[in-house]
């Protein structure tokens, strides 16, 4: 075999070899845009229901948040109503006050319930957004710290509405207080709850709408990410087929090599 023809083997085993080569790379670089394109498509709709379910709670114990309010203006528009003084004694009897105390109680208890199911939940979004960086998903963990840090003021807040009912109760229920001054506190006590629960309506509003402002984001986020890896594999599989293009050429080389001896190309 001449050397001419050697050279011309070699160079047409090297461009088959780039070839499958090149093939390869397309098939592996298309397989890896699956699977990254699945792991992004699937932390985000996990963020996208973690979100919506805090939505849904915060919600919940806002409306809870609204009952506890008109169950506190009730008490404050009854201890105010000094026109039937028969009707309001009767409201304020003793067991009346602990009746709506409870009543009002719980209701705060179940707002502060939701409100700790829906940290819960942030808590385990966050997770799994810190676990899916370190995979190379593009996801700002750090998002949800300023829902986080919403749930705990304002289950604070709640928490001190609580104890003001508590108060209440213990007022309702102290009959060595003489009855004007036991009415009296009584009814501060409730328009500082009323007050309150005034205050974290509103809040629980705020905090529904930034939610859902993180949702959008959050999507467009996705979305922007899952063109990327798109991109990415195209752009990748446009480098293996202009290589692939050159060991073609060097494949058609070495079979006009093979063919023609030591003529020259």
């Amino acid at each position: 075999m001449t050397l001419w023809r050697l050279v011309a083997v070699l160079a047409l085993v090297s461009g088959l070899v780039g070839l499958t080569a090149c093939a390869a790379g397309v098939y592996a670089v298309w397989r890896v845009e699956s699977r990254v394109q699945y792991v992004n498509d699937r932390v985000f709709d996990l963020f996208d229901d973690g979100l919506s379910t805090i939505r849904e709670r915060v919600r919940r114990a806002a409306d809870r948040v609204r009952q506890s309010r008109l169950t506190s203006d009730e008490v404050v528009r009854a201890l105010k109503d000094r026109t039937v003084l028969e009707a309001r004694n009767r409201l304020i009897t003793q067991l009346e006050i602990e009746n709506r105390a409870e009543k009002l109680a719980g209701q705060i208890r179940t707002a502060d319930v939701w409100l700790d199911t829906s940290q819960q939940t942030a808590r385990d979004v966050r997770q799994l957004l810190e676990l899916s960086r370190t995979l190379g998903a593009r996801v700002d963990a750090a998002a949800l710290d300023e829902v986080l840090d919403s749930l705990a003021s304002l289950r604070d807040t709640l928490a001190q509405a609580e104890q003001s009912v508590e108060e209440l109760r213990l007022f309702a229920a102290n009959v060595n207080i003489p009855e004007e001054d036991r009415l009296a506190r009584i009814a501060a006590v409730a328009a500082r709850v009323a007050a309150t629960l005034l205050e974290i309506a509103p809040r629980l509003d705020r905090l529904e709408a930034r939610l859902a402002e993180r949702q959008d984001d959050s999507r467009r986020l996705g979305e922007t990410a899952g063109r990327w890896i798109r991109w990415t594999a195209i752009a990748c599989t446009a480098i293996l087929v202009w290589v692939a293009a050159g060991q073609l050429c060097l494949c058609g080389w070495g079979r006009r090599r093979w063919r023609g001896g030591r003529q020259a190309v």
